[in-house]
């Protein structure tokens, strides 16, 4: 009769054992898939500003060498030149600054959707944690006399 329920105590501390292994790995598995996928959103982010920044760069290039033809090719007052450049110059300022803003906002975002589903992990391990060390204390209770 003692070795039965020695048996059957043995054997519900394996279930236990393989539950809990089986959770831990479940939890791992998803943590290094969220981890994967915001990596790749910070890569996507990264090559996106990458992209702007060169086609901003490529529009300013442009834009300044058909301002040089046109000086070349038109006489001008300087005065008009002038206000145009500074226009010109103005403008550009006003989309870099808008591009910027715009990608500090979108990393930040990004950045607090990160910490934020990190707290939540953290809460579901410590949760999962305290599950574990009540479950050990009952079986414990019950399966050490």
């Amino acid at each position: 009769m003692a070795s039965r329920t020695h048996h059957q105590i043995v054997e519900e501390n394996k279930i236990g054992r393989w539950k809990t292994k089986t959770h831990y790995e479940k939890n791992k598995k998803e943590m290094e898939h969220q981890e994967h996928f915001f990596r790749n959103q910070y890569k996507m982010i990264y090559n996106d500003w990458s992209v702007e920044k060169n086609k901003i760069q490529q529009e300013q290039c442009d834009m300044i060498k058909y301002f040089f033809a046109k000086a070349s090719s038109i006489v001008e007052d300087h005065r008009v030149k002038a206000e145009k450049d500074a226009k010109f110059i103005k403008l550009q300022d006003k989309r870099i600054e808008e591009f910027l803003e715009e990608r500090e906002n979108t990393i930040i975002r990004a950045h607090e959707d990160r910490r934020s589903r990190r707290k939540h992990w953290k809460e579901e391990i410590a949760l999962d944690k305290k599950f574990d060390t009540k479950l050990a204390k009952l079986m414990e209770k019950y399966f050490t006399k």
